[in-house]
């Protein structure tokens, strides 16, 4: 009994995350049908899932669940069959029932006893499937045939999937014509949809798939290489069965006599099909879903396993030790005794190469992309617009952009809050947000850009000072005013409601922000919106750093910060501030100069600055000159976390495992620079105020 119950808890894990996965399709799902509820795709799509998850929890003795999804499926198969019509009333009313489903489901993770009631939602969806709550005028078409719905569904399901890999297969063919097993799978395609149209008895559909399965039959049996001119024509075959699918779902089974003459223009020369066709693309294959079969006809016939995280996890950690240890080894006096031509040189030559690709390979399964995260503030735009009454488009790009999970998992909350905040005090009435993601250097920028009201420096300073946040007298710049939104406690709201207006959220994207090494720039202009640009680091595991050393110490600062390095003459360098703090010249600026054996009180250090070097760096368009003795080495380095006492030294957000086997401390530049700034006026620092 013990092995049974085990066994029922794995597949409920299992069905657990992946059904996770299915609400997420399901809310994309329903926020496209509140702008177009006739859409007879996505209907059919949110049905299936639904029908899925029902399925499976049943199997999993999640009953009470399994019985609230048929119910939610019950309404679905008659709205799609055009029975009772669809509208966004009950599209909400839908989406509340999916948050429900995903309330249930986050629950179950933690404790698979957990009893969710169902009731009520469940009573409110049997009164519109049973027609006891008014409905709005029909706008879906009702059937004209009658099919077996389970068949037909059935039926569908299976086409998509085999167009989708007929689809990608040729396009692969295209650029490996030899490859005989994706040749078998796209002749496979092709016969399965004949015989399934044979079976409802959509002739057309089958006259269709049998033409192109003879093309393919042809070309197997010469055991010759897939010829290139035969592709358009498989491809517009393709696109000619997709578009007489696409009229089967919206319930239209007797219009596809009016394809007839196409089919025979098809079926009759290819030479009429690949240069003279003038058939319609439908919009199932538009430019973009081209694109993405492209990028995916690679994948489309490799086996995707999931993988427990926790496993992940431990693997890239023992890839984290390997790399050390393969760099403690290079290290080695034993190995550098071996001249270049040396065998075991050579061996060891290999062996550095593929731990490099190893860690690259390792460190790629940890990333995801950002798709997910921004999905989830279309439903927030969407929530949020009708509760404020505004009327606010988001538009997303860049989705695509991979992360490490850890470092996704760590943006959803400041997205979140700073979505709210342009929706609640950046638009008045009417505007866009627009979500944008890419790679800019060793990093990912997301950006939160409004076309509303822009931030307001004086009212903001106003604040401030009625706050005691600012000092009367202070002088601040315009980036510093900025900057005062993520101030704990500060808000500029007239009245607190549960939207904004504690003074809360803002403080929280900083300070998630920084815990992964990440940075917030502001743009605005009064009266035509504000750009926030969050700048975070591809992963937080590996960093490609400079080994620096002051006396006796080493440290590793992030090469991405350094900007160069000087050898002083001396003359470039003053104090201001009363002789508080020194200054550097760079060029026609002056930047604050940091001894950094003061700040970390280290013996034995170079104080002659013309006898050290002197390292420009750059954090959020702050730049700082540090004084070290010397430049060791660049390389990559594992990040790992410090504990105790060490995680409270100032500037510091790491350590790593040097060559040697000793720990190294990893600067954060961003996090050294604020740490001086907020002791300036009662350190021996002094300021880090510009000279002139």
């Amino acid at each position: 009994m013990s092995e049974d119950k085990d066994f029922l808890c794995e597949l409920q894990d299992c069905f657990l995350n992946e059904t996770t996965e299915i609400i997420g399709l399901i809310e994309e799902s329903f926020l496209l049908l509140e702008n177009d509820p006739s859409n007879a795709e996505e209907l059919a799509k949110v049905f299936r899932l639904f029908h899925s998850i029902k399925g499976t929890a049943s199997a999993v003795e999640y009953t009470k669940l399994a019985s609230f999804c048929h119910t939610t499926e019950n309404l679905l198969n008659l709205i799609r069959t055009g029975k009772i019509p669809s509208s966004p009333e009950i599209v909400d009313v839908l989406l509340k029932t999916t948050d429900l489903v995903a309330e249930t489901i986050q629950n179950l993770k933690k404790d698979k006893s957990f009893e969710c009631s169902f009731d009520e939602m469940e009573q409110r969806l049997k009164a519109y499937s049973e027609g006891t709550i008014p409905m709005m005028k029909p706008v879906l078409v009702e059937n004209k045939i009658e099919i077996d719905e389970k068949l037909l569904a059935d039926y569908l399901i299976d086409a998509d999937e085999q167009l989708d890999v007929i689809d990608s297969g040729l396009l692969f063919l295209e650029k490996s014509p030899e490859d005989k097993l994706i040749l078998d799978a796209v002749f496979r395609g092709f016969h399965t949809l004949k015989s399934g149209a044979s079976i409802m008895g959509f002739s057309e559909v089958e006259q269709a798939s049998h033409y192109l399965e003879s093309i393919l039959e042809e070309i197997r049996a010469s055991k010759q290489d897939f010829p290139l001119d035969k592709s358009s024509a498989c491809l517009d075959g393709a696109n000619l069965i997709r578009k007489m699918i696409v009229e089967i779902k919206k319930g239209n089974h007797s219009s596809l006599s009016k394809f007839k003459k196409d089919i025979e223009i098809f079926t009759g020369t290819q030479t009429s099909i690949t240069r003279n066709s003038n058939l319609e693309v439908v919009t199932a294959i538009s430019n973009t879903n081209a694109e993405a079969r492209q990028m995916s006809s690679s994948l489309s016939f490799k086996e995707g396993i999931k993988v427990d995280a926790d496993k992940l996890d431990k693997l890239i950690d023992y890839l984290g030790e390997f790399v050390i240890s393969q760099t403690m080894l290079s290290q080695a006096t034993e190995i550098k005794m071996f001249g270049p031509g040396h065998a075991i040189t050579r061996d060891f030559d290999r062996l550095t190469k593929a731990t490099r690709n190893l860690q690259e390979i390792g460190m790629s399964l940890r990333m995801i992309p950002v798709r997910q995260t921004f999905k989830k503030m279309n439903r927030l735009v969407r929530d949020l617009s009708k509760k404020l009454d505004k009327d606010i488009t988001l538009i997303t790009t860049g989705d695509e952009t991979e992360l490490d999970k850890a470092v996704v998992d760590k943006i959803g909350d400041p997205l979140v809050h700073m979505v709210r905040n342009s929706l609640d005090h950046g638009i008045a009435k009417n505007g866009t947000i627009e979500l944008k993601a890419y790679h800019k250097g060793g990093s990912v920028c997301i950006e939160i850009k409004d076309n509303g009201r822009g931030l307001d420096p004086d009212k903001l300073l106003s604040k401030a000072k009625e706050k005691g946040i600012v000092a009367p007298q202070e002088r601040l710049t315009l980036n510093e005013i900025y900057a005062l939104i993520f101030r704990a406690g500060f808000s500029t709201a007239e009245k607190v409601t549960d939207v904004s207006g504690r003074g809360v959220g803002m403080d929280v994207v900083r300070r998630n922000i920084e815990e992964i090494h990440g940075r917030i720039d502001i743009e605005s202009e009064l009266g035509k919106g504000t750009t926030f640009t969050i700048k975070i680091p591809n992963t937080l595991a590996i960093i490609e750093g400079m080994v620096i050393m002051v006396g006796k110490e080493r440290y590793v600062i992030p090469t991405h910060s350094i900007l160069r390095s000087i050898n002083p003459t001396g003359n470039e360098i003053s104090t201001t501030s009363g002789k508080r703090s020194e200054v550097f010249k760079l060029a026609d600026e002056f930047v604050p100069l940091l001894r950094l054996y003061q700040l970390y009180e280290i013996r034995n250090a170079e104080k002659d600055p013309t006898k050290g070097i002197i390292l420009i760096v750059e954090e959020g368009g702050k730049k700082l000159g540090i004084l070290i003795d010397k430049i060791i080495r660049q390389q990559q380095f594992v990040v790992k976390p410090l504990s105790g006492m060490m995680s409270r030294i100032p500037g510091v957000s790491g350590g790593t495992i040097m060559s040697d086997g000793q720990v190294g401390l990893i600067i954060d530049v961003g996090l050294l620079y604020q740490h001086i700034s907020n002791i300036r006026s009662e350190s021996h620092l002094g300021e880090l105020s510009y000279g002139t």
